[in-house]
């Protein structure tokens, strides 16, 4: 109920007491029939605080359910869920660091090494210039020693040729 209802019953409450207390007081029963109206008006008036708070609990019950439904109080399980994914987060950003702080220090010693590989494919690049030095040298002695054997060979096929007289001997040497 609204408050105009309850109004109108109070005022309608009150104009019976009245008219009973006129209607009284011409019959000559000065205050009998005044009392039991007044009576009557406290439990109708307690009847209607409690049917009005009543419907204002049941209002308010059947508001947050509508409000339920409709996601307005799920606050507290949305903050829940967010404080359990910046939990997660701040684990997954910590491991993060931790793997950043092993991936510089590697980065580091590698650095290192390349800085101390610096000097060893200089020496490197050194050798394989003395090594390409040697093979040549090799390939020309080799190459001497082939022809030097190539003379060797004709020598003696001219030999056998001159002294004995065999061709087929000087042709096969």
């Amino acid at each position: 109920m609204d408050n105009h209802s309850v109004q109108n019953t109070v005022s309608i409450t009150e104009a019976k007491a009245s008219g009973g207390a006129d209607s009284n007081a011409a019959s000559g029963n000065n205050g009998k029939a005044l009392k039991p109206t007044r009576g009557l008006l406290k439990p109708v008036l307690l009847l209607l605080m409690v049917a009005m708070i009543a419907t204002g609990w049941g209002f308010q019950v059947e508001l947050q359910s509508w409000l339920q439904a409709r996601g307005f109080f799920q606050e507290q399980a949305r903050l829940a869920h967010l404080e359990q994914q910046l939990r997660q987060s701040d684990q997954q950003f910590k491991l993060i660091s931790d793997q950043l702080a092993v991936h510089r220090e590697r980065l580091l010693q590698a650095e290192q090494f390349g800085s101390q590989l610096t000097p060893v494919n200089e020496s490197l690049g050194g050798l394989e210039k003395r090594i390409d030095q040697i093979e040549l040298g090799l390939k020309r002695q080799q190459s001497g020693a082939q022809v030097l054997a190539v003379r060797q060979l004709l020598f003696v096929a001219e030999q056998q040729l001159r002294l004995v007289n065999d061709r087929s001997l000087a042709l096969q040497a």
